[in-house]
């Protein structure tokens, strides 16, 4: 992977740096991301959590990121409880065995 470091900006110099990355891939489509993450949920941690707006985050892998939020069919959408990751090439999850343990025990403290 390429490393950019930017310099100290010295005292009195503009307060704002303009950086322009290129990235040329092919990656799937946000609402593809969404519909993903929102299986992944239903399937590890069950049908209150839905899956947000993705954004696509650019790093050492392009991923979309989500807002997991608890929701109730009465009261709509009661708050975030964490985020999920896609892989914005292959479409996969990305993961940890955890995470849908965390988004459950999140969503418990915050319905209570």
């Amino acid at each position: 992977m390429a490393e950019v470091v930017i310099p100290v900006i010295a005292p009195g110099a503009a307060p704002r740096l303009q950086v322009s990355v290129h990235v040329q891939t092919e990656v799937i489509a946000p609402e593809v991301a969404r519909k993903r993450a929102n299986v992944w949920l239903l399937d590890n941690a069950g049908n209150l959590l839905r899956a947000e707006t993705p954004v696509l985050v650019l790093g050492e892998q392009l991923f979309w990121r989500m807002d997991v939020v608890l929701t109730s069919p009465s009261l709509g959408t009661i708050g975030r409880v964490g985020r999920l990751e896609i892989d914005a090439v292959t479409g996969e999850v990305l993961a940890d065995t955890t995470l849908a343990d965390t988004l459950i025990a999140d969503a418990n403290n915050l319905s209570r």
